[in-house]
């Protein structure tokens, strides 16, 4: 055997050996310590970043505050990786993770933002942010919520020292404060109109009896009884005006109107079916004669709340 062959063949050697002996896997970062968090694909994937001796506490005692966090977080994955939403997860970068989901009409995308991380030797701190967007534009919220989590090394694995909550209020930037005080206005506005529609389906109950009772719908507020309109505004005063017309044998209209300076913008209004329909200018005249089914609105952010026949933005 020549020179040749033995190099060649300590080569093949080194190659099988080396192909054949198993690879061990990089420690994990702390980064990833928080993925295997939020993805729960391992079984002890919450109990494994928690500190031993705090582990050890919780299981010597029965105050079920470990088997709730867990049920919590638990909650919080099944959500966030529930049927037809799109996650992706970055072990490097400013994102942590991406949430994609379709919501009726609309995109949906959830971000949660790595604003820091502070690692020094077993120690790291990570400050995270969420963001999220509606068909591709960045939604604001009334409170920016944080999370800062202290992590520390314990025999190889990351474990979550401790945990602070954050809230994000500037109150310094006009634009925020913009917004926040028009989502109060809408906010006041919504539950007007929510108000006025229960008043309006009580005042067709009412007109239902009263036509029983009389052969006649009657257009007398007053023998309708009592406490059916009592939706009021902040201060205290009538959001809406209410006022009956049309009345006859088969038929009938109770209109709500927007009381002046009051937070309410549309004019409701139900009839004799029973159905609830609204108009923007605000005109009781218009709703009755050509207002649009309550059904038809929907929030700004595509939700509804639901009630009464119909739903309000």
């Amino acid at each position: 055997m020549n020179w040749a062959k033995i190099i060649t063949l300590l080569a093949a050697s080194v190659v099988a050996g080396a192909q054949t002996q198993p690879q061990q896997p990089p420690p994990q970062t702390a980064r990833q310590a928080v993925l295997e968090i939020l993805s729960g694909k391992s079984p002890d994937a919450v109990q494994r970043h928690i500190p031993e001796g705090t582990l050890e506490i919780f299981n010597k005692t029965s105050s079920g505050l470990a088997p709730s966090a867990i049920t919590q977080i638990s909650m919080v994955r099944s959500d966030l990786y529930r049927q037809g939403t799109h996650v992706e997860t970055f072990e490097a970068g400013p994102l942590l993770l991406v949430s994609e989901n379709t919501e009726g009409p609309h995109q949906t995308r959830y971000e949660v933002v790595v604003d820091r991380d502070d690692l020094s030797g077993d120690e790291d701190q990570m400050e995270l942010s969420l963001r999220n967007y509606r068909d591709g534009v960045l939604q604001r919220m009334m409170v920016v919520p944080g999370l800062v989590l202290d992590l520390k090394e314990e025999k190889d694995v990351w474990r979550i020292s401790e945990l602070t909550a954050t809230i994000h209020v500037p109150l310094s930037d006009p634009d925020y404060i913009r917004y926040v005080a028009e989502e109060m206005r809408k906010t006041q506005q919504r539950m007007a109109e929510y108000q006025a529609l229960a008043s309006l389906q009580a005042a067709n109950a009412a007109e239902v009896l009263y036509q029983k009772k009389s052969s006649v719908y009657t257009c007398d507020l007053a023998a309708l009884g009592k406490g059916w309109d009592a939706g009021m505004d902040m201060s205290g005063k009538p959001s809406y005006v209410f006022k009956i017309s049309n009345c006859s044998s088969t038929s009938f209209n109770v209109v709500a109107e927007p009381a002046k300076d009051g937070p309410a913008r549309r004019a409701l209004c139900v009839d004799e079916t029973g159905k609830t329909r609204f108009s923007s200018d605000g005109k009781g005249s218009t709703c009755i004669s050509g207002g649009r089914s309550v059904d038809e609105l929907e929030t700004d952010d595509g939700s509804r709340i639901v009630g009464f026949r119909g739903a309000i933005d």
